[in-house]
């Protein structure tokens, strides 16, 4: 949580978006969402007097968290705040919005409610209506950050380079499930491992020709074994031998690698680990 937050959150440019949105779909939100009624909200009988106090109402909350992103953005602008630091912002922000919507209720509308009675029902309401807008904001910032990062690893030109690797050759010593010993080969002869059902296939190359070892076992246990020897997950039935990619190639149906082997064929690259793969590829020596 001391991990700092990434730099769409502090962009005062995404965070207006951000509010625009929240401002359009709460006001839809209590209008037509029917456990949000606004007789729960407001006392009276008139139709078109709720709408009007709910649209007052949205857009003071509205006009609230704009300032409050005006601080937070000038506060960025000097250091960025970590994670935690933002999430507390965000629920006092929370608080303090349904301290004023409770005051506006109670004095300015005479509700007739407690005080206490109002703030605790608009400490449900507020919350429930800001978590929708705030999670499908978020999810489509980050992937939209990550997709430009990686279009922006892919843009460099050393990406499509062939890579030199410095780790040294070892003999890995494959085993299966119950830990018996199937297969010692040298790494570098090893190009991938694919993943077949309760078996691993074991790609490597010799005498310039590829053969397959079939494993008893899963990626999942190889994966940790090999991190640290120059081997990454590419994808949800592959682990690819960094050493022996040639060229990352971006098509139509996504990211491809190419191996510098020809008759080892590409394989296809999953956007889950599509970051990864592309950043250790551009930034290995």
């Amino acid at each position: 949580m001391n991990q700092k937050i990434p730099d769409y959150l502090a962009n005062f440019r995404i965070n207006i978006q951000m509010l625009l949105f929240v401002l359009v779909f709460s006001i839809a939100f209590v209008s037509i969402y029917t456990p949000f009624d606004l007789t729960s909200w407001y006392q009276s009988n008139d139709d078109v007097m709720k709408m009007v106090y709910a649209s007052i109402t949205v857009l003071g909350c509205v006009s609230i968290l704009v300032l409050s992103r005006l601080i937070l953005w000038a506060v960025c602008r000097r250091d960025r705040i970590s994670i935690l630091q933002y999430v507390l912002w965000i629920a006092s922000e929370i608080i303090f919005i349904v301290f004023v919507y409770s005051v506006f209720n109670k004095f300015a509308l005479q509700d007739t409610r407690p005080f206490e009675d109002i703030f605790k029902r608009a400490l449900i309401f507020v919350p429930s209506i800001l978590f929708i807008p705030y999670l499908v904001s978020y999810l489509y910032y980050s992937l939209k950050e990550k997709n430009n990062k990686l279009n922006s690893l892919l843009d460099k030109k050393e990406i499509w380079d062939n890579k030199p690797y410095t780790h040294v050759d070892e003999v890995f010593n494959f085993c299966d499930e119950k830990g018996r010993l199937k297969l010692s080969i040298l790494l570098a002869n090893v190009y991938y491992l694919a993943s077949a059902d309760n078996y691993v296939n074991i790609y490597y190359m010799d005498n310039g020709h590829l053969f397959h070892y079939m494993l008893r076992n899963n990626l999942k246990d190889l994966e940790e074994k090999l991190s640290n020897k120059g081997f990454c997950r590419s994808h949800r039935s592959y682990i690819v031998n960094m050493q022996k990619i040639k060229m990352i190639s971006k098509e139509k149906e996504g990211l491809f690698i190419n191996f510098d082997n020809e008759e080892v064929a590409p394989l296809p690259v999953s956007k889950t680990y599509s970051e990864q793969i592309v950043d250790k590829f551009a930034t290995s020596e």
